[in-house]
């Protein structure tokens, strides 16, 4: 496992004196538009954006792609390019797509995960940066074909089963996870958006087949029943699916098992029970019911249009909790206070403000 890479390890310890620091988090002061304007600020170092102003003060993929519309939006542009310039030249120099950048080296954190590249792709789409791809052609192409020996199960195009992978939950092992197949989806695509050579298709049938039960997609092929959130989230924004009716059962099935109550997002209805990997002992419920913002923004755009209320409840919650605590955590429990731990303290002046400001 990359957690044993010795960047990663010196990033763990760092995180861990954190928790156990009783040093209070950074006060931002103004409106929650202001307080999220420059956390995004405290985020861009000069060469890319941090996921955070906090203790994953690193380059992410994952939090960067997922807000890079909204970044748009607010009018990062340069930084937006700029931040993909720097991570494909550091990747390239890497020979590898990674989910961390630590001191200029891509590293993953904490393993392999299928949505680096996806991410990175869609970035690279989203982001106006296609005319990088022809400098970066041959590796980003070498990547996508790592990716499908690495991810891909070459006997039903979908992600091999009973292999972890980081993921949206990267801290629990999940048997061929919804999410992680719609990361596949995401690299032909994006592949194909941007002419490079993909030698496999998403196999839209099957996938449907495997996960979705008729009312809610399945989280992965473990035959545990339990609802998801992530599950039933990313296909619908990912657009994989064209079928309406299915998107939205999935985004109202959400709701209906009040994984977006008291305010969104919550993985799991309870703790969950799958098995998670060591970092769990120090972390309990780290990403069971817990309240996640990063996949909260995306929960927003979708229901922004679907049903106007419950967004503008959501906002407003959203909004109290910046005005409460004067900044923008990785991490909240169903009071609203940030996850905490004797070992972790939830992370703060996160880069994911941008999709609430986007809405504003």
């Amino acid at each position: 496992m990359s957690l044993l890479n010795p960047r990663a390890l010196k990033m763990g310890v760092s995180i861990v004196l954190r928790g156990l620091s009783k040093k209070g988090h950074t006060i931002y002061v103004g409106s929650p538009k202001q307080i999220g304007m420059q956390i995004i600020r405290d985020c861009w170092n000069g060469k890319y954006f941090q996921a955070s102003a906090g203790h994953f003060n690193q380059f992410w993929i994952r939090d960067f792609a997922l807000h890079v519309p909204a970044l748009l939006k607010l009018g990062f542009e340069t930084e937006v390019k700029k931040t993909l310039t720097y991570a494909l030249d550091q990747y390239a120099k890497s020979r590898r797509v990674a989910t961390t950048i630590i001191n200029d080296a891509a590293v993953d954190v904490p393993t392999f995960a299928p949505d680096s590249l996806a991410y990175l792709l869609l970035s690279i789409n989203e982001g106006g940066a296609s005319d990088l791809v022809e400098k970066y052609k041959v590796f980003l192409e070498a990547e996508i074909e790592r990716f499908k020996k690495v991810v891909i199960d070459h006997k039903t195009g979908l992600v091999k089963r009973r292999k972890y992978f980081a993921s949206m939950q990267d801290t629990i092992k999940r048997d061929s996870s919804c999410y992680d197949n719609v990361m596949v989806a995401l690299v032909e695509g994006g592949a194909r958006k941007l002419r490079l050579k993909c030698s496999f298709v998403f196999p839209y049938e099957r996938f449907l087949k495997y996960y979705w039960t008729g009312e809610y997609f399945l989280d992965d092929q473990s035959g545990q029943k339990y609802i998801g959130s992530d599950a039933n989230l990313y296909p619908v924004w990912a657009g994989i699916v064209p079928d309406q009716n299915i998107n939205q059962r999935a985004i109202d099935r959400i709701a209906k098992e009040e994984l977006d109550q008291p305010f969104p997002l919550r993985f799991t209805q309870s703790r969950s029970k799958l098995r998670g990997i060591f970092t769990l002992l120090l972390t309990p419920n780290y990403q069971g019911s817990t309240h996640w913002p990063l996949s909260g923004g995306i929960y927003l755009q979708l229901i922004k249009k679907h049903n106007p209320a419950l967004y503008a409840k959501h906002m407003d919650t959203y909004a109290q909790l910046i005005t409460k605590h004067k900044n923008y955590f990785e991490i909240y429990e169903s009071d609203g206070r940030p996850y905490r731990t004797l070992f972790y303290k939830a992370d703060e002046g996160m880069l994911w403000v941008a999709n609430f400001l986007a809405g504003l």
